[in-house]
Formats: C-alpha cells, sequence, structure tokens
C-alpha cells in the first residue's frame, strides 16, 4: 500500500511540472524605454513565459536581464541596427531569493 501512495505522490508531482510547463506561453515585448518595457510585462506576461524583449541600444542590456530574466535558464541577447533583443524565461524580480 506504502508503494501505491508513493507511486502516486511521484506521479503527480511529475505531472504537475508538466503541466506548468504547458502552460508557459510567449510574451513579445517591444518598447523604447524601461518603463514602457515594465509597464507591458506587468500586464502581458506570467512567470515562466518565454519573453523576447527588443528595446533601444540606449538602454543596457544587463539591467533588462537583471529585471525580468530567470538566470537559472538561458539568456540569449542579439542586436539590429539600433535595437537589442533579449530572449529568455521570465520570473518575477521579488521572487528571487538573495
Amino acid at each position: 500500500m506504502k508503494r501505491l501512495i508513493l507511486a502516486a505522490l511521484l506521479a503527480f508531482g511529475v505531472s504537475g511540472e508538466a503541466v506548468a510547463e504547458d502552460e508557459a506561453k510567449t510574451c513579445p515585448i517591444l518598447g523604447g524605454s524601461l518603463l514602457e518595457i515594465e509597464l507591458k510585462v506587468l500586464k502581458k506576461c506570467h512567470p515562466g513565459d518565454q519573453m523576447m524583449i527588443q528595446f533601444h541600444k540606449k538602454i543596457s542590456p544587463m539591467v533588462v536581464v537583471y529585471r525580468y530574466c530567470d538566470l537559472r535558464h538561458t539568456v540569449m541577447r542579439d542586436t539590429y541596427g539600433d535595437a537589442e533583443f533579449i530572449a529568455c524565461i521570465y520570473r518575477l524580480l521579488f521572487q528571487r531569493t538573495k
């Protein structure tokens, strides 16, 4: 009986993670200033979403990554003309431990 309960708990834990991963969506953000990016992120994105952020080169990519990206996952950066692009998994800043 204990083995059955343990197997059920393990199956539930694994399927719970799979459901959470499937619920993640892509969250494209096109912003000029940090304030525009912040407002759009708060309106459109949920933790765990895949983010694609486009912003002007005047903004430091380090600031954007620090504010929005989950550093436990890969963060990609690219440039094209005057635009910077960052692709990452969104994580709320206040959810992180120090």
